[in-house]
């Protein structure tokens, strides 16, 4: 991002797996940049890092399009009343996908079976 000088970043998830230190790091250089006078695009699914950067805007997505668009209030919403809001408050369902059990998680107890079993 620093060699390049983008004018606009799309960061999509940088927090994950990050430790608060590498977080303080990442919200650090992007304020960094955006004091510069680059604009961001920034993916996440939780507040920490929003709250440690210079949000100017927040959009909500649900099931690929736009419910809710605002500023700063939506993420402590968000992060207080999860999701729920959205369907109560403007009727919109939140389709959720079920999780489906790998082919090497069944392997596994097949395996675990056959030992048991002694085949």
């Amino acid at each position: 991002m620093i060699l390049l000088e983008p004018r606009f970043s799309l960061l999509d998830e940088i927090d994950s797996g990050l430790d608060i230190d590498a977080m303080s790091i990442v919200a650090k250089a992007i304020k960094e940049e955006q004091e510069k006078g680059r604009g961001f695009l920034v993916v996440s699914h939780y507040a920490r890092l929003y709250n440690m950067i210079n949000l100017t805007r927040t959009i909500v997505m649900v099931n690929g399009r736009i419910v809710v668009e605002g500023g700063p209030e939506i993420i402590e919403k968000i992060d207080t009343q999860g999701y729920e809001w959205i369907k109560t408050e403007l009727g919109i369902d939140i389709e959720k996908e079920e999780p489906t059990m790998s082919s090497v998680s069944i392997g596994v107890c097949a395996t675990k079976e056959a030992i048991r079993d002694g085949k």
